[in-house]
Order: structure tokens, then C-alpha cells, then sequence
């Protein structure tokens, strides 16, 4: 192949016939240059130490490339191979990452939906079957809308999880509301816990791709909180995850935002038990009738109003985080039961702040409770159920959650 080069002379001073023959060179093909005449442009000179180029060996490189093809297609080894066009979900993270200005090791994580290693696919041939990322809900099996859930990570014929929304049921429990239930934005209704959604639609394609014929409920969180959940293939699985979950074999890990409490350490834990109210869809605090249940709260991140905590524990009773938070004096924002953690409205960070036409009233950035389950991990090997792997799910924060966090980092 005949390279050239060009001396240092602005782009409009290059032969138009220069680009073409360096493309027809790389294919074999010998273009003649000749240089126009009555020009003040410089004209082409060889590369130096480049040898001569021989017309033959042009002629007879077509033929090599011929052969070479043909070779290929006789090696397996070299064959194109043909790919399946879907990517595998695990490996490709759709969450939402937060804006750098929060530069903290525990907003990082909570953004990053890690992969799990539970998650895998079988290749059989030329096809690999792919975990699908999402499980689709028709009009008013889940909500008055059709929806899509995220599946954080799955394994095939033994449990998925789940990112559940804000103000949504994932399987009934002592003291959460019945269905159907005025559901959060941008929906009205939710009709059906969204284990129950899923029960409905057995035999559903990506639900097959799955393993998933007669679900249950395995690892959840309350109605009012966002995060992970784990939905078991099978009623064995869902027993054995439960199982593990009481033996403190699980381990929950939440993220809240509260309103600021100087007076409390940076690290300190809740040792209390805790029981349903028999007449109040509400927890207390019971030293002679509550189950034990322990969570331990660490400072996450400091604003000026706000604070941005974790909080770990290895029980997930309702309400335990939002009671055990009250009982320290922190106020969760939109929390109202246990405490007065108000809301974060625009207004608070933009000082010309206008309502909408027909608006009668400002709306909270977030209306929702601004408590999340960040993290739920698991090794089956601890509880003698080596096939489920270890596990650390995660979910990524919900997008106006994270745009909170945003502001509050910038303000």
C-alpha cells in the first residue's frame, strides 16, 4: 500500500484527488496522481524509507483476500458468529446516577444498580436467553395505567426482585391497606397487590423466562416505602428465604432524609420491640408483647436543614425503621403518623417560584414517604441453600428522590 503525506499547509492547499487515493490504495486499487498544473500548491511526496509500490502485487491481492475468506468460513473458530441483538439487563445498569455534587461513597451506591450474582443467562447454540429487565402489567391488573416494573436480578426458577414503587402494596400484611386502594401519582387505583398481579398472569411470556408459574411473596417492605422486594418461583423458596429472613440471615439496608438533629451522634442504634396496635393500623413500642427487632443508623450525608441517614438491620417488621427513627427524634420527611417530617417543595429552592395555571396549591416534589430500601443481601450458603447464591440486591433511588438530594447538595 502507497502512503503520502502532506506538508504543514492550511487544509485548502491538499490536492482533491488526495483523499480518493488513499481510500482506493487501502482496497488495491493503483490510482495515478498527477499533480495540476499552473498551481502554487505543493505537490505529494512520498512517505520516507517507504518502499515502491509493485503494480503486481496490486493485481494479485483480490485473489489473497479471496482466499483468506474462504479459509475463514472453512475455521469454526474464525466463522462470524451471529448475537443476539438483547443485552442482558444485569449487566447493562438503567438506573438513574446522582449529580456529583453529593460526592459521598453512600449516594454513589445507592445510584448504581449492582449487578446480581444471582442474575444469568443460558446460552444453548447461537441464542442466549436473556433475563428480561422488566415485567409488564396490563390496564387495571396493577393500576388504572399499564405499568412496568424493574427486575433488579433474577434466577431463573428460584426468586426475582423487584423494584417496588412508593404508596404500593407487594403482598398484604398486618395492617396494610385493602385492595383496591387509592394508589400514589401518576396513578388512581391499585387494584391488586403486585404479587397477586403477577399470579394473574401465569404463563405470560417473560414471566416464563423467568421461572416464574406459581409466585409468593419472599422478602418485601411496607406500603408507604420504596426499594427492592423478592418474589420466590415456588412456595419452597419463598418458605426458605422467610426462614432465613427470621434466623437474621438477611440483611436490609435503607436510606432516609430527615429533618436536621444536631443533638444526635453520628452513629447509634434502636434496640426496641416493637407490636401492632390492636385498634390503629399503627406500631408501638412494647417490652412485654413486641417481637425484638434492632436497627442501627448511621449519618450519611450533612445539609444545612436536612440529613441523609442509613439504616441497617436484619428484621424488616412494618414500620420498624419509621418507629424506631421517632423514638430518636428524627423526622422522616413526609412522614405523619410517627412524626411531622412536613415536605420539600420547589419554593424552598427557587425563590421566583410561580404556581401553574389552575393550580390551587403547591405540590411536594416527592409526595411520598422518603424512606427507601436501598439494599437486601443474602448468601444461601449461610442457611444451607447453597443454589441461591450470594446476593446483594439493589435499587436505585426514585427519580424525584434523587432530585431532592440534587438540590439539597447544590443549595
Amino acid at each position: 500500500m502507497q502512503n503520502f503525506r502532506t506538508d504543514k499547509t492550511p487544509p485548502e492547499s491538499n490536492p482533491p484527488g488526495a483523499p480518493m487515493a488513499s481510500a482506493c490504495a487501502l482496497v488495491g486499487i493503483n490510482v495515478q496522481k498527477t499533480p495540476r498544473q499552473n498551481s502554487s500548491r505543493p505537490a505529494l511526496t512520498k512517505e520516507k524509507n517507504m518502499p515502491e509500490k509493485d503494480d503486481t502485487q496490486s493485481a494479485s491481492q483480490p485473489a489473497e483476500n479471496e482466499t483468506a475468506l474462504q479459509n475463514t468460513e472453512a475455521c469454526p473458530r474464525t466463522a462470524a458468529r451471529e448475537y443476539p441483538t438483547t443485552k442482558n439487563n444485569v449487566e447493562e445498569s438503567d438506573c438513574r446516577e446522582l449529580p456529583t455534587s453529593v460526592a459521598n461513597a453512600f449516594v454513589k451506591n445507592t445510584a448504581q444498580k449492582a449487578p446480581c450474582a444471582a442474575q444469568e443467562g443460558k446460552e444453548s447454540g447461537n441464542s442466549l436467553e436473556v433475563i428480561p429487565d422488566k415485567i409488564g402489567f396490563p390496564q387495571k391488573t396493577l393500576f388504572d395505567r399499564p405499568t412496568r416494573l424493574d427486575v433488579l436480578c433474577a434466577k431463573k426458577g428460584l426468586f426475582a426482585a423487584i423494584s417496588k414503587p412508593a404508596d404500593t402494596l407487594f403482598e398484604p400484611y398486618s395492617g396494610s391497606p385493602a385492595m383496591p386502594h387509592e394508589a400514589a401519582e401518576p396513578y388512581e387505583m391499585q387494584y391488586a397487590p403486585i404479587v397477586a398481579a403477577i399470579r394473574k398472569q401465569a404463563g405470560k411470556p417473560e414471566l416464563e423466562r423467568l421461572g416464574i408459574k406459581s409466585p409468593f411473596c419472599a422478602l418485601q417492605c411496607d406500603y408507604e416505602v420504596s426499594g427492592a422486594c423478592v418474589v420466590a418461583c415456588d412456595k419452597s423458596t419463598a418458605a426458605v428465604l422467610r426462614n432465613a429472613e427470621g434466623s437474621g440471615y438477611v440483611t436490609y439496608e435503607f436510606i432516609l432524609l430527615a429533618r436536621k438533629s444536631p443533638n444526635l451522634p453520628k452513629n447509634f442504634e434502636v434496640n426496641l420491640p416493637i407490636v401492632k396496635n390492636e385498634n390503629r393500623r399503627v406500631w408501638t413500642v412494647s417490652h412485654r408483647y413486641g417481637k425484638k427487632c434492632k436497627t442501627a443508623f448511621e449519618l450519611a450525608e450533612d445539609f444545612r436543614d436536612f440529613q441523609l441517614w442509613r439504616a441497617r438491620s436484619t428484621s424488616a417488621r412494618p414500620h420498624q425503621i419509621r418507629l424506631h427513627a421517632a423514638e430518636k427524634g428524627l423526622k422522616i420527611i413526609g412522614e405523619s403518623v410517627y412524626s411531622r417530617g412536613g415536605q420539600i417543595f420547589t419554593s424552598q429552592f427557587k425563590g421566583n417560584y410561580k404556581l401553574k395555571r389552575g393550580e390551587k396549591f403547591e405540590k411536594p416534589i416527592y409526595p411520598h414517604l422518603f424512606l427507601h430500601l436501598q439494599k437486601v443481601s443474602f448468601n444461601g450458603s449461610d442457611f444451607n441453600c447453597p443454589e441461591l447464591g450470594a446476593n446483594e440486591i439493589c435499587a436505585p433511588l426514585p427519580k424525584n428522590f434523587a432530585l431532592v438530594i440534587d438540590k439539597l447538595g447544590r443549595a
